[in-house]
């Protein structure tokens, strides 16, 4: 098993202290989870088979706790992301 790191955006205002322990309960407890930048987010470290096994075991655990997921963002997506920046700044 390998562990890999990704970052799930929630579409929700807000998180109070009942909506962290739901998302812990339901299985984030390998995820550090808080607001930034304005945005509702997990950030995992979550063991598992593969990025795509991975990522769905979390998406259901969020799910399972009531909430909608809005973006799911790797490092491998986000240097992506930036490279495109790049090559549009260039053009």
């Amino acid at each position: 098993m390998k562990t890999f790191d990704f970052t799930i955006y929630i579409d929700t205002e807000d998180l109070n202290e009942d909506d962290v322990n739901r998302l812990y309960e339901a299985g984030c407890g390998d995820a550090t989870i808080g607001r930034i930048r304005g945005k509702c987010q997990a950030a995992f470290n979550r063991d598992a088979e593969s990025l795509e096994v991975a990522i769905q075991s979390a998406i259901d655990d969020i799910q399972n706790a009531g909430f909608r997921i809005e973006l799911i963002e790797t490092q491998e997506s986000a240097t992506v992301q930036s490279f495109n920046r790049q090559i549009t700044i260039a053009s």
